[in-house]
């Protein structure tokens, strides 16, 4: 089982479980520990950096967790784009239109189109939550480098740390945008989907009005 660790000057050893979620029919919904793991490699960098006297080491164990928060967070994003294609293209390629069903089950984990969006829905949040986690890691490394200049020492570089916030901060940006995106083109669908039998009855009643008469 693949762990995130980090051992410290005093000994203790953080080890925490990772996820192994992947692209697959399997991954439907994120696993425990994706939904659990970087929760608790933020809860383990703001206790020890509460408790930890050697701040430079708080700072390492921060630099380390961000690296593996990105990691799952770019997991977790492939997870989210892998069911959000298979939805996609299930929709555009259905047939009958009206009651669509996915054309190859293998291709579409043999689920229907309403089942596919479930899929993307239980995923689509994943990555925005650990891109949070990552700002809230970035909270605890600015405290603890904070302190170690006020002791009147040297800090991580303040580039890198600058940098690394610019950098979380548009990653949450983009996938906050990427949601609004695909949410408005499946309201889109949804709306087109209400109005198709609609279409159709206001045919078939103008048809019958034509005939009658």
């Amino acid at each position: 089982m693949a762990q995130f660790q980090f051992q410290w000057g005093n000994g203790d050893l953080t080890a925490i479980d990772l996820p192994n979620d992947y692209n697959s029919c399997n991954y439907t919904s994120p696993s425990t520990k994706m939904l659990q793991a970087d929760g608790q490699i933020l809860a383990s960098a703001g206790n020890i950096s509460a408790n930890q006297t050697n701040l430079h080491e708080v700072e390492l164990y921060c630099e380390s967790a961000y690296a593996q928060l990105l990691m799952m967070k770019d997991q977790a994003q492939d997870l989210k784009n892998y069911w959000y294609s298979k939805y996609i293209s299930c929709r555009d390629n259905c047939y009958p239109k009206l009651f669509c069903r996915c054309r190859d089950k293998a291709i579409y984990c043999s689920k229907t189109k309403s089942q596919l969006k479930t899929c993307y829905d239980q995923w689509k949040n994943i990555p925005s939550g650990i891109a949070n986690t990552m700002a809230d890691l970035l909270v605890v490394w600015q405290q603890a480098s904070d302190q170690i200049v006020l002791d009147g020492q040297q800090a991580t570089a303040s580039a890198l740390l600058d940098q690394l916030i610019a950098e979380t901060n548009q990653i949450i940006s983009l996938t906050a945008y990427q949601n609004e995106v695909r949410e408005v083109e499946i309201r889109k669908e949804k709306t087109q989907e209400i109005f198709a039998p609609l279409m159709i009855v206001l045919i078939l009643l103008g048809v019958g009005f034509y005939l009658y008469k």
